[in-house]
């Protein structure tokens, strides 16, 4: 399958140099803005307003999944790999309101969805599809020889992203923040990243000082064997999120991709979420004129991504959790910034 979306209707740059011209006709106001004021003006033109309107419906949609149940490319002993357990507790504290990003999400004023697509690691014997209408698969497989998905769940997990993407602006979002959750990311999204800026596994994982030798190097192994698999396939977007993204990621990036298509402001936060970005605008060229980066990236890998979207950042906060912490923060700012233009 060959995943496609409507031509991209991108801000009118017009619009975005009037609310410019504007803003510096105040410039009591322009003083107290710093970096918000390119932001504001980006946000002015996708609200296609003279002057912008604060932001009354802004959604953090969390994508879930797990990886590494099968054949485990990491050993239960590396650090990296988390687990199933984790990530549902972290769900359900995300739920009831108690996981620190909840309750940064309710100061903020940032309503929370959860879709689960790809949680846990084997399907329990009373499962009722029915009340989990976005969950592709359990878990996922991490090998040499395993691949994220069948063609059939790939197509399903595009499907779930874009959906979820339409429920949000059905219901009157006009901020959308994309974040990922579950355990075992390393792999998926540093593979899809490497494939992405061209580095080499090795530099695109790193080097961490508090990181297991031994766990590093099969970090890389992994990454490397991944990446050549989908090279294999064909290298192109549908092979790697296919063959080393798996449902999760299929579906962060479509939901980004229709975000754009329905003219929908998204602020990325972190590695997975820039990598979703740079696969939605080559689904949907143009989207990247719907992005924004929540701050300035924290780490090399990050930065490149940024680079390639061609996106400035909102702020500068150097938050390290890559939850939407900083998207979450950074629309407290946009909101001040939009009040003052108003």
């Amino acid at each position: 399958m060959t995943v496609s979306f409507p031509d991209v209707v991108e801000p009118d740059p017009d619009r975005r140099a009037a609310a410019a011209a504007r803003r510096v006709t105040l410039p009591a106001v322009d003083a107290l803005l710093g970096r918000l004021a390119g932001a504001t003006d980006w946000l002015t033109a996708c609200q296609e307003r003279e002057a912008p309107v604060p932001l009354k419906r802004v959604r953090m949609v969390v994508i879930a999944g797990d990886h590494g149940n099968g054949t485990a490319a990491l050993s239960d002993s590396n650090p990296l790999a988390g687990s199933a357990a984790r990530t549902r507790s972290l769900l359900d504290s995300i739920a009831d309101g108690s996981a620190p990003i909840a309750l940064l999400a309710e100061v903020n004023e940032v309503g929370i969805r959860i879709a689960e697509v790809a949680t846990g690691s084997e399907e329990p014997q009373d499962h009722d599809p029915s009340v989990e209408p976005h969950r592709v698969r359990f878990g996922h497989p991490v090998g040499a020889d395993a691949d994220a998905l069948s063609h059939e769940e790939y197509e399903r997990a595009a499907a779930v992203g874009s959906a979820l993407a339409d429920a949000e602006v059905d219901a009157g979002a006009d901020l959308l923040i994309p974040a990922l959750a579950g355990s075992g990311h390393e792999v998926p999204v540093t593979l899809l990243a490497a494939a992405i800026t061209g580095m080499e596994p090795v530099d695109a994982v790193g080097f961490a000082a508090e990181v297991d030798p031994a766990a590093w190097s099969e970090l890389v192994a992994a990454v490397r064997d991944g990446l050549f698999r989908a090279r294999r396939d064909g290298g192109d977007t549908t092979s790697l999120l296919r063959i080393g993204g798996g449902a999760d990621l299929t579906a962060l990036t479509t939901f980004c991709a229709q975000a754009a298509v329905r003219r929908t402001p998204v602020i990325l936060d972190g590695v997975a979420a820039l990598v979703a970005g740079v696969l939605a605008n080559r689904f949907a060229p143009g989207a990247n004129e719907y992005f924004v980066a929540a701050q300035e990236s924290t780490s090399r890998l990050g930065r490149r991504l940024q680079e390639l979207l061609g996106l400035t950042s909102v702020t500068a906060l150097e938050v390290t959790a890559e939850n939407g912490a900083a998207a979450v923060q950074a629309v407290g700012l946009l909101n001040n910034g939009l009040r003052l233009l108003g």
